[in-house]
């Protein structure tokens, strides 16, 4: 029996329902791929997120951060702009952005590792 991955199987269930689903496949990842930009930007900036939206670290939600004519995070250059004019200069604007790319360095070296074990080892 041949597996299909759960990208292709969600794609073919979805082509079931709706015949034109790769027509709109584009616009939906470029979407999704949006989604997930912000979602990091707010997450390095140290925002937290629920059902209801986002809120900043001083718990602020993403509504009334906007009525106040803050920029979000993922806006970079007005979100830095904005953070060091109201912010202490030795602040990090995103303060999470490090540690999560240090995780991934780590994993990414740890991955490199076993591949090497696993080529040595043939």
């Amino acid at each position: 029996m041949t597996q299909v991955s759960p990208t292709v199987e969600h794609n073919l269930h979805m082509l079931q329902i709706h015949p034109n689903w790769y027509d709109h496949l584009p616009k939906v990842e470029a979407a999704m791929a949006e989604e997930d930009r912000i979602s990091t930007a707010r997450y390095d900036a140290g925002w937290d997120g629920d059902e209801g939206g986002s809120y900043s670290p001083d718990g602020i939600h993403e509504n009334d951060w906007e009525e106040m004519g803050r920029p979000f995070p993922e806006n970079e250059i007005e979100y830095v702009a904005w953070f060091f004019a109201n912010n202490s200069s030795d602040c990090n604007p995103y303060p999470k952005r490090q540690a999560r790319l240090e995780q991934k360095r780590r994993v990414d070296e740890y991955i490199a590792q076993r591949r090497a074990e696993r080529e040595a080892a043939k």
